[in-house]
């Protein structure tokens, strides 16, 4: 059984300013979870605040640097838009594993398993508010110039973003809430929950390249 008493988020409440990140959960911006059966401050399934979980939270299930390490090694295709300032990496997709039947598939499958295995899922199982299966994984890398610009997804839609290290200027999350920009300071090696009937975006890379793995938790894990 995970020692919930370890596990640290943050949830970002209204901005006051597109620079400002206010946090709102109890007046307190820090939040330890001490116990599963514990009265903690989580984001209900109708919440429009992200949540931060740091290293230190993940590491008890998610080595983050040997999954940085692992998808930094995965061939690139050009991304949605065909702009070369964007490449990503397909791993799964509709809950089915893109095998390519090259040196990669051990990668693949290893990504696969570990943010699927029971371990990961009961982890995030407190932050979704039910037992979520991830549907899809991707591996985004941008560069200079690139933004993602604001778009929402199905209103019962989870996703997390894993971000590593910290090459990079600009490239910053965004939520919007209130008609106000609200941006979320996201550590490196640490992930971020968002709701995906939340309107989101990404600024523009500054310089560097922003690489994050994108991960869609949309169906139960009983359905897997």
């Amino acid at each position: 059984m995970f020692d919930f008493g370890k596990f640290i988020s943050f949830q970002f409440g209204k901005s006051q300013t597109s620079e400002t990140h206010g946090s709102q959960c109890d007046s307190q911006p820090n939040v330890a979870l001490s116990g599963i059966n514990d009265s903690v401050c989580l984001p209900p399934a109708s919440s429009a605040r992200a949540t931060i979980l740091l290293e230190e939270s993940l590491s008890q299930v998610i080595d983050m640097r040997k999954l940085g390490t692992w998808a930094d090694q995965l061939p690139l295709r050009m991304g949605f838009e065909e702009d070369p300032r964007f490449l990503m990496a397909d791993i799964r997709c509709n809950r089915t594993t893109k095998l390519q039947h090259d040196h990669f598939d051990d990668i693949r499958i290893s990504i696969v398993n570990l943010l699927s295995s029971e371990s990961s899922i009961a982890f995030f199982t407190p932050y979704f508010g039910e037992r979520r299966f991830p549907e899809s994984i991707q591996f985004y890398t941008t560069r200079e110039g690139y933004e993602m610009a604001r778009h929402h997804h199905g209103p019962d839609d989870i996703f997390v973003i894993f971000h590593f290290e910290k090459s990079y200027a600009g490239g910053r999350y965004y939520e919007i809430h209130d008609g106000e920009k609200v941006v979320p300071e996201i550590s490196p090696y640490s992930a971020c929950i968002g709701r995906g009937g939340v309107e989101h975006g990404v600024e523009a890379v500054e310089s560097g390249v922003r690489k994050v793995l994108v991960t869609s938790w949309k169906y139960s894990a009983s359905r897997r």
